[in-house]
């Protein structure tokens, strides 16, 4: 079979020029695509570029444009939010001058202090300017690190918290450490120290800024091993720590000279000498929050603030019988106790103790929780004891409390310049002899009067151990009309009159029926009164 014909060199001479022509035309159709493509470039260049000359000239246009840089700031300071609480928001800022829109901020970064900053950032570039170099804008709210997020750690987040860090430079700023959750194996155990460790060696840098720092439990060994030296800048101090196996006392913040507020919950064995193992300065304290369950312990570090103005302390183990009696401390500057007696395993209902060597000549308020009221001893002799070293006394707050109403009378009595009482699921205190008591008598004698200061009272669910007649008496005795005020003399009144009152007997649910229209009079003359029955 013969094969295909040879083609003459006169075809393949043609053919060789038609490739020879169409190559030329591809290269020239490229060079062109090139040129214009070029062009394209140059143009977009020019017209974003008359875009923001246009946006200048708007914005000069516009009174916005008119105002000064500082004014600004200020406003955009109004626009911030500025919560402590670093689970209200979250997000990533990430490196360079130009910020995501919000709703494509990832959940799994370092949170932005204030994640408004990335919507105002976007309004114009002379706003997003004068976000991105402005610290004081960046030093609003929280740096929150999650060390449990998925992309802790990696380098987007690292250069994401380093970018986040240093748009606040030199200024101070709040920081909040959490971890929750276990890792699982230990594979995942050193990966996840790996992790935290890369992470707290970025912000250890920043140190001397930090004015606030909220680190959970599983997050405080890995701080406590990593950083040292000195807090120049910390004022306020939460944090969770677990003194289960520690025998070393912790030192990690010292020296702290600024150091004012902490918020300290300890966890682990509950002996006295175990609140000892974490050492800050306790005698520069002014605000502390206690949670411990150790009331001893609680006690134990209360009487090591001497300079101490609020003190709130949530505790559950009663049991002090066992307790060294201390001797009267006096906290010279404390206003405000509050104390949260917790259900614990020991329902012992023991807290004389606590109270036996506190000396408060300042103490202003005092609130009383009991959780677990079965069990109470309520401390008359060493609560009045208490009471005589702080006679200034104005706001009782007792909340489930076992106390009786001859209890409650030694309480006032020994309370004179108490101005409101708070009493909650206090059911065995307010009956006919207590209102008896409290009502004011005019022609009496000035010793007979109960709390004469007395301005608000605000009783919850405090039963039905009275009736309608003897709390209209008691109240009515201590309201009066301006007028009134002024025919008698204030000078002849020995008691204050009334402003605020809410009483209820069990609930809230409905409005205090007959005697709340009875004392509808009263009402009108200008006393809030509130009555649920």
């Amino acid at each position: 079979m013969a094969g295909p014909p040879l083609q003459s060199e006169s075809s393949l001479s043609t053919s060789s020029l038609l490739n020879e022509h169409v190559k030329g035309l591809v290269d020239a159709t490229e060079a062109n695509i090139s040129r214009i493509e070029s062009q394209i470039r140059e143009l977009s260049l020019a017209l974003q570029e008359e875009r923001r000359k246009l946006a200048k000239l708007w914005l000069m246009a516009t009174p916005m444009g008119k105002l000064p840089v500082e004014i600004l700031v200020e406003i955009f300071l109004h626009c911030v939010d500025d919560s402590e609480d670093p689970s209200l928001s979250t997000g990533p800022i990430q490196p360079g001058d130009e910020p995501q829109a919000a709703e494509s901020i990832a959940a799994d970064g370092p949170r932005c202090p204030a994640p408004q900053l990335l919507l105002l950032a976007q309004v114009c570039p002379y706003w997003r300017q004068i976000v991105n170099r402005t610290p004081r804008l960046w030093t609003v709210g929280v740096v929150g690190v999650r060390f449990d997020r998925p992309s802790c750690g990696t380098e987007a987040y690292i250069s994401g918290l380093k970018s986040l860090l240093e748009r606040s430079a030199p200024l101070p700023i709040s920081v909040s450490l959490t971890q929750e959750g276990d890792t699982g194996t230990s594979a995942g155990a050193l990966a996840q120290a790996a992790t935290t460790a890369s992470v707290i060696r970025v912000l250890a840098s920043t140190i001397p800024r930090w004015k606030s720092l909220k680190v959970d439990c599983l997050s405080f060994k890995p701080l406590a091993t990593l950083i040292g030296g000195a807090f120049p800048a910390l004022e306020r101090l939460d944090i969770q720590y677990d003194t289960y196996g520690r025998t070393d006392p912790v030192r990690a913040f010292f020296p702290a000279p600024r150091l004012r507020r902490l918020a300290l919950l300890l966890s682990g064995p509950t002996l006295a000498s175990h609140a000892q193992l974490l050492l800050v300065p306790w005698a520069q304290l002014t605000h502390l929050k206690l949670e411990y369950a150790s009331l001893a312990g609680c006690r134990a570090i209360l009487t090591q603030c001497p300079s101490l103005v609020c003190a709130e302390l949530l505790t559950v183990e009663w049991n002090l019988r066992d307790a060294v009696q201390a001797p009267v401390t006096e906290l010279p500057r404390l206003e405000t106790l509050k104390v949260r007696f917790g259900m614990g395993e020991n329902d012992i209902g023991d807290v004389a103790p606590f109270f036996a060597p506190l000396a408060l000549p300042s103490l202003r308020v005092l609130h009383l929780t009991f959780d677990a009221a079965p069990g109470v001893v309520w401390p008359v002799q060493e609560l009045g004891a208490f009471q005589n070293r702080a006679p200034h006394i104005e706001d009782i707050a007792l909340t489930n409390c076992p106390i009786t109403s001859a209890q409650l009378y030694v309480l006032l009595r020994l309370s004179p310049a108490v101005t409101a009482l708070t009493l909650k699921s206090s059911t065995r205190c307010v009956n006919e002899e207590f209102l008896g008591l409290l009502t004011y008598n005019g022609n009496g004698e000035a010793v007979l009067d109960l709390a004469p200061q007395l301005r608000r009272l605000h009783w919850e669910a405090v039963g039905y151990e009275f009736s309608e007649r003897a709390l209209e008496v008691a109240l009515r005795s201590r309201w009066w009309t301006d007028a009134q005020e002024r025919a008698v003399g204030p000078s002849r009144l020995r008691v204050a009159r009334l402003q605020k009152v809410l009483i209820s007997r069990y609930d809230m649910d409905s409005v205090g029926g007959g005697l709340m229209h009875r004392m509808q009079d009263v009402v009108e003359q200008g006393l809030d009164l509130q009555l649920f029955w």
